[in-house]
Order: structure tokens, then C-alpha cells, then sequence
């Protein structure tokens, strides 16, 4: 996913320890308000307006200690208290920078919001959809003329406000254009 062009200037207070390295250099390349901190924890990048924070483990610094993934998760889950700790793993510094900018936009106030109202409409056309597709094939519509109007209609959901003539003009037989204006005049 490619960064936006527009520079932000969201604020994120990040770890002395990663002062000077290549995850500061690209947060500071990408314009962000960077504070610098002594008093949080050890590698970690915070977002304020986001609400989260991340912590960067090098594997091979996490796996020295540990034999395998589960005791890793375990130790990190107990050693930070978070219930919604997740990891994300990244191959490299950029990589590991772009995920983090892509979770703190998407937990943004503001975009989380737009993000949400997103899923709702994009969940209720889908219902939408396979509601009126039911419903059609149960007034005896053929599947082949439900496709037909859905792609003549470009939305299968403007079935129950077009016409006798759109609904023709779609390709659809006259007994089935009459079927459908009568169960919507109905109901």
C-alpha cells in the first residue's frame, strides 16, 4: 500500500533508544511531529491521536532468549499487560514504518469514523443485495434475468424503483417485468 504524497504532521513520541535509527530516519523523512523520550519504553513508538503504540523487537534479539514463537508471545503479552497486543511482522524498516502509519491513520478518530460508516454501508449493500436476489428468485425470476438486470440496472438494488421499460430495456421477458413492478406496487 503506497503512503499518502500529502505530508501529515501527526505527532509520535518515540523511544531514545531509536534515536538515530533507521525507523527515526524514515518517521522524520515522512514529516511527522517526532518528540524524542526518555521516559517510555524501550523501543517504542507511540501515536497520541491514535490511541497506540508500538514496540520494535528484532527477532533475532527476541528469539536468542527464547526457543520458539509461543513462549515469545507470552512473554511479550505478560512483560507489556496489553489484553489487544498483536504482532506484526515486517521485513525491514520500511515495511515496518508503513505498518505503523497504516494502523495509526486507520485508528484516527477522524478516519476510524469514516472507516466504520465504510463497513456499515459496504455490509448493507451486500445484504441489500442478496435480499432483493432472494426475493426475485422467489417470485420466479430466472437467474439469468436477475443478472440481466443487475447488470443493465448497474445495481440490483434500483430493481424495486425502475420501470416497466428500463426493466425491459435490460433484456428481461415481459412476464417477469410485470411480476417485479407487481410484488414492489405491494409491498
Amino acid at each position: 500500500m503506497e503512503r499518502d504524497t500529502k505530508k501529515t504532521s501527526w505527532p509520535v513520541i518515540m523511544n531514545i533508544s531509536l534515536r538515530g535509527s533507521p525507523i527515526y530516519s524514515l518517521l522524520t523523512r515522512d514529516a511527522l511531529k517526532l518528540r524524542v523520550s526518555e521516559k517510555t519504553i524501550h523501543n517504542s513508538c507511540i501515536f497520541p491521536l491514535s490511541g497506540v503504540a508500538f514496540v520494535i523487537s528484532y527477532l533475532h534479539e527476541v528469539t536468542r532468549q527464547f526457543e520458539d514463537l509461543t513462549a515469545v508471545c507470552s512473554k511479550l503479552s505478560s512483560r507489556y499487560l496489553l489484553t489487544k497486543l498483536r504482532i506484526l511482522p515486517s521485513h525491514g524498516f520500511s515495511e515496518c514504518v508503513s505498518q505503523m502509519l497504516d494502523v495509526a491513520k486507520v485508528l484516527c478518530k477522524p478516519m476510524s469514523a469514516i472507516m466504520e460508516n465504510r463497513l456499515q454501508m459496504t455490509a448493507g449493500s451486500f445484504l441489500s443485495i442478496s435480499i432483493i436476489r432472494e426475493t426475485l428468485q422467489k417470485i420466479g425470476i430466472p437467474d439469468c434475468e436477475i443478472s440481466m438486470v443487475e447488470d443493465g440496472l448497474q445495481s440490483i438494488c434500483r430493481v424495486s424503483t425502475a420501470s416497466r421499460m428500463e426493466l425491459l430495456d435490460c433484456g428481461m421477458e415481459s412476464e417477469s417485468a410485470d411480476l417485479i413492478l407487481e410484488f414492489f406496487r405491494k409491498n
